[in-house]
């Protein structure tokens, strides 16, 4: 009884997970919960799981698509989230526009490295994206004046408050858009290009595609993502 019911739910699951009803069901569910969770450390681990899934989208948009594992991802949220910090704290910008810019320095530093290493393949493109988020750790731990070191920073609160519920919905938010542009992004022209180019590199140069052109384009928004 208890394997049927589990067999049950299973398909239901798989059917709608298949069908056009899939994100809004799941949206909305993402909407409710919260509303109905009182625990302040559940809705803690709803944004961490938050986290981890926008990041997971934004690293299969290198190693999903176009067969690139990018060892310094991490580096890329380290960056972002250095300097957002930063611009609140010395600076006294709202961290709102924090983010924005750290979106962009993000992405700079990302087509920066690209440039360096994404004529590379395989392997080679991995390490020297490492050795890149070696170097910003390394810079992060040395500028004690102005990251403090490993001793971190103190940061003003992004709505002034100790609430999660809030932070939950901004952290949603900022999901939502990065699934929704990486969806458009994928299922576009560009998107056909990621995919020959994960596929087969040989390949997809011969039919015209310039696969340095398309790998730096994904590298970049996925760094900026970060």
């Amino acid at each position: 009884m208890a394997n049927e019911t589990r067999h049950t739910a299973s398909s239901v699951f798989a059917r709608l997970r298949s069908s056009r009803l899939a994100i809004p069901v799941f949206g909305v569910l993402l909407l409710i919960v919260p509303l109905f969770t009182r625990d302040e450390y559940a809705r803690h681990l709803m944004i961490v799981s938050l986290m981890f899934g926008a990041q997971a989208m934004t690293s299969d948009f290198t190693i999903g698509f176009i067969n690139i594992t990018n060892f310094g991802f991490a580096a890329f949220v380290g960056l972002g989230a250095y300097t957002s910090a930063l611009l609140a704290a010395n600076l006294g910008l709202h961290p709102l526009l924090g983010m924005l810019l750290a979106t962009i320095l993000s992405g700079l530093v990302g087509f920066l490295t690209g440039l360096l290493t994404l004529r590379l393949r395989g392997l080679f493109v991995a390490i020297m994206a490492w050795f890149v988020a070696i170097a910003l750790k390394a810079l992060a731990a040395v500028l004690v004046d102005l990251t403090r070191g490993y001793l971190g920073l103190f940061v003003p609160p992004l709505l002034g408050t100790r609430s999660t519920l809030l932070y939950y919905y901004v952290l949603l938010a900022i999901t939502a858009m990065i699934f929704f542009v990486t969806r458009s992004i994928v299922k576009g022209r560009i998107g056909l290009a990621f995919q020959a180019i994960g596929q087969d590199l040989d390949y997809a140069r011969a039919s015209g595609i310039n696969p340095v052109r398309y790998k730096l384009i994904a590298f970049t928004l996925s760094c900026a993502f970060a």
